[in-house]
């Protein structure tokens, strides 16, 4: 799986931290299970912890943590075991799938496969907006929430217009 070019820097463009005490031991131990090859313990784990706290792209994070993790060779098998779209077209219930333009993590270029999927089923519908960001569309922010989110206004006038639809037959 090749990865796209242009992926977005991980909270638009902010670097990664707090990745803590914790995590930094867990990708110790993992960087010494899969050690990269012809090269000395100390100055693998150094420059693996040095990466890790200098990743600023999702892609650095997964490639220098999470794909070690989890046991991978590569951050391209780790996307490719991670990835959902193999699995769409054996959907049994009737899906949309709704992206924002300003979504800092997903950039466009991976919608295409979903949207041709979704063009090719009666089942299926691709939305996108430009507001809404990642993940639920919240609103407000982490001390005060707003108790009725942008999705949750999404989704009752899909339901109006499908109602609405549905009358005018």
């Amino acid at each position: 799986m090749m990865l796209p070019s242009g992926l977005p820097r991980i909270l638009k463009g902010e670097p990664a931290t707090g990745l803590g005490p914790k995590n930094l031991h867990r990708v110790t131990i993992a960087v010494e299970k899969n050690p990269p090859q012809d090269m000395p313990r100390a100055v693998i784990l150094t420059s693996a912890t040095m990466r890790l706290w200098a990743a600023t792209s999702l892609v650095a994070l997964d490639e220098n943590y999470n794909r070690r993790v989890a046991g991978f060779t590569d951050v391209e098998s780790f996307y490719e075991w991670c990835s959902c779209l193999p699995h769409l077209p054996r959907l049994s219930v009737p899906m949309i799938f709704l992206n924002a333009e300003d979504d800092p993590i997903i950039p466009r270029c991976l919608w295409e496969p979903v949207k041709e999927l979704a063009s090719q089923s009666e089942d299926m519908a691709f939305v996108s907006t430009r507001h809404g960001g990642h993940l639920g569309f919240l609103e407000g922010n982490s001390f005060s929430p707003h108790s009725v989110t942008w999705l949750d206004r999404f989704i009752v006038e899909m339901a109006d217009r499908a109602v609405e639809t549905y009358a005018s037959y």
